[in-house]
């Protein structure tokens, strides 16, 4: 019998935490993957017009973002926050929980809700990635690469310095967030003095002028 294809070759898969991102910020996002042939994997955390239009359109897979931090927005128990994820995305069948969140009892609620794959967990672009099954019957598939966090401890953002772990074998699973890559965020303090500029319902309000005044001009994923 033979191997798995990404047990020979990387294999790439492009998806997005949309992380309350507005409309203006997601759709350019959007425009990014579809300029490039790229049939996206959004994790949904709200609803808009935007998403209903992903919807009708079938534009990308959509799974979903639950937030299980205090204070969520998405509810107060476990499963207010995966039923009101699940009324945004019904039928979803992918998960990946904000901040990577992961505990048993989240795994197992997740698969009785009709979870079947989740990516609750992100690597340093680790090269052989494959997918795990977990106790709960969900199967796992790790992020290769996150823009946040390789902002923390890349050298640089040129393509050559992260080429030779992309041509290994696995599956290179990227996990872009709509503002980082939009407004090329280059490191955290630049990201953390966004989210002090627009706080809570201004972060899901950014226009296009403001995309264009805020973008950092320097590298960065953009």
């Amino acid at each position: 019998m033979g191997g798995r294809i990404y047990d020979e070759a990387p294999v790439f898969c492009f998806t997005s935490d949309v992380d309350w991102a507005s409309d203006d910020v997601w759709k350019s996002l959007h425009r990014l993957f579809v300029g490039y042939g790229i049939k996206p994997t959004y994790f949904i955390t709200h609803g808009s017009g935007f998403l209903e239009g992903l919807k009708r359109e079938g534009g990308a897979g959509l799974g979903i973002h639950p937030n299980f931090a205090p204070g969520s927005s998405q509810g107060e128990t476990l499963e207010e926050i995966i039923d009101y994820c699940l009324s945004l995305v019904p039928g979803a069948r992918a998960a990946r929980s904000h901040q990577y969140y992961d505990e048993n009892a989240v795994s197992y609620m997740l698969y009785e809700k009709g979870i079947r794959f989740d990516s609750s967990v992100c690597t340093r672009v680790e090269p052989g990635i494959k997918p795990l099954t977990l106790n709960s019957g969900i199967v796992r598939i790790p992020v290769f690469w996150e823009d946040g966090s390789y902002s923390e401890y890349a050298s640089d953002w040129k393509l050559n310095t992260l080429k030779p772990r992309i041509e290994t074998c696995g599956i290179k699973t990227f996990d872009l967030h709509p503002m980082n890559v939009v407004l090329n965020v280059p490191d955290r303090p630049f990201y953390h003095r966004l989210k002090e500029d627009f706080p809570g319902e201004k972060w899901s309000e950014l226009t296009r002028d403001q995309i264009e005044t805020l973008r950092f001009r320097g590298r960065g994923p953009l």
